[in-house]
């Protein structure tokens, strides 16, 4: 059962106050907390977050709702800003509650304030900005990681790959991390049927014909030369397709099941990402791609003019190729990519998605294995991992900023302070630095990214004309 209630500001400001203070306290009082596995969360990870603050009623749970979303983007940005972002939010709402008639202002000018001292704040954070050196960015990682061994592997598999290269993290029954660089070209933007993909989720097929069609194939009889030449020949074949019909996928999988062929159907997404994929994948596999929109007729495509490649793996989120013969190939496409991306640097979403098709044809891969260790462990581990290497790649792209520093900057740059939006602003952060980041260097992203999302969120909060609340 679904109820809804809509509260005005006499009823939802003293009810905000009074759960953001239980908030500050639940913050104050925990300091570990235990995941569903059992093991131990940090309390800078957006996983303590959501685990210690579970709502008890309807405004609790709409602002952390708000809160949480506020800091996951955070997170994304850049690795442990959560709970920067939720004590900054913290702060910034009982300061904001401190001034007179604050509702009563028009929402657009307080953005507006807002805006422009979060603007002097980012240039504060960006004049202290400093680049990490090898043995501070050690220093990081081993904090993360808490294991000498562990900070060791990662920072061996960084070194390998680059900071745009992959790392696959994979279980083992070793008895220590083992660091591989791995070949191919990975490709995501692919959906294979579950029920395809054996228990351990992993094809991996040697040798096998590719066939790619720019269409969704239909009927069985459209493949009647593939299907009688796989089952004559034995070779594994990937089909890639952007769909099939309901007849073909149970077609091949019962031969598939009776060990007759072994094909192997994969769709491509239907998400932005996917968009030329194809193509790329055509280059890699030294493939034609056949259009039925272009009028080609898959039934007419001789199984033997199918090419082959050295290596497939599959698993339900990835498509690893491996084809070193195609490499002349595979440079002249980044190469035009590169060119393509140049003359379109200005457009920067048609600029994100030729990033992840060159970081698809760049064939940089790392795997990093895992030990022999208890589950709980090893879930354990592939957190702190993620949280390890999204931290790396923050620090090395951005830098870090002393955040007293950054303070005393963004103080004496603003001229904007006699607004009382500012004077809030000022005193979070004034605050925070007393109580939790006096001398301390944080990732700059994390000083910048946090602030502004999660500020940003409290001041629409705070500035509605009234709220509606849903819950459960």
């Amino acid at each position: 059962m679904t109820t809804t209630s809509f509260l005005d500001n006499s009823a939802l400001l003293p009810s905000i106050q009074q759960a953001n203070e239980k908030m500050k306290s639940t913050l104050g009082r925990i300091e570990t907390s235990l995941s569903s596995q059992g093991y131990p969360l940090k309390k800078e990870t957006y996983h303590f977050l959501t685990k210690v603050l579970e709502p008890s009623n309807r405004i609790e749970r709409t602002l952390y709702m708000l809160l949480f979303q506020a800091a996951y983007q955070s997170e994304m940005l850049s690795a442990g800003s959560a709970y920067f972002a939720i004590r900054f939010a913290n702060e910034f709402i009982s300061q904001l509650l401190k001034i007179p008639n604050l509702t009563e202002r028009n929402e657009v000018e307080l953005m507006e304030v807002f805006e422009q001292v979060a603007g002097y704040w980012n240039k504060a954070v960006c004049t202290h900005s400093k680049n990490v050196t090898e043995e501070e960015l050690k220093e990081e990682i081993r904090a993360i990681s808490e294991d000498k061994e562990l900070c060791e592997a990662l920072l061996q598999a960084i070194t390998v790959c680059g900071l745009e290269g992959k790392i696959h993290i994979e279980d083992s029954i070793s008895n220590t991390y083992v660091v591989e660089q791995k070949s191919g070209y990975f490709f995501s933007s692919v959906k294979p049927f579950k029920f395809f993909i054996p228990a351990l989720g992993l094809w991996e097929v040697t040798n096998p014909k590719v066939m790619l069609v720019d269409g969704v194939i239909e009927q069985v009889s459209e493949l009647d030369k593939i299907l009688n030449g796989a089952l004559e020949t034995k070779i594994p074949v990937l089909l890639i397709a952007h769909g099939f019909s309901e007849e073909v996928i149970s077609t091949i999988k019962v031969n598939v099941d009776h060990g007759k062929f072994n094909i192997m159907p994969v769709r491509l997404t239907t998400e932005l990402d996917s968009l030329n994929v194809l193509n790329d994948i055509a280059t890699v596999c030294g493939a034609e791609i056949v259009s039925t929109l272009k009028g080609d007729m898959v039934c007419l495509v001789p199984f033997d003019s199918l090419p082959v490649v050295e290596k497939v793996k599959l698993t339900p989120r990835e498509l690893n190729i491996e084809n070193a013969k195609t490499r002349r190939g595979v440079s002249n496409q980044i190469r035009m990519l590169l060119e393509k991306r140049q003359e379109q640097q200005h457009i920067s979403d048609l600029s994100d998605l030729i990033d992840k098709r060159i970081q698809g044809l760049l064939a940089a891969s790392v795997a990093l294995r895992l030990p022999n260790m208890p589950p709980s462990k090893r879930e354990n581990t592939k957190v702190r991992i993620d949280v390890a290497l999204r931290q790396a790649k923050t620090l090395l792209t951005n830098g870090r900023v002393d955040f007293s520093d950054a303070f005393c900057f963004g103080m004496s740059e603003d001229y904007s302070f006699c607004d009382p939006v500012a004077n809030a602003f000022y005193a979070t952060l004034l605050k925070l630095e007393f109580e939790e980041f006096q001398g301390k260097k944080i990732p700059s992203l994390t000083a910048w990214a946090s602030v502004y999302l999660a500020g940003k969120a409290v001041v629409r909060l705070l500035t509605t004309g009234g709220l509606v609340v849903i819950t459960d």
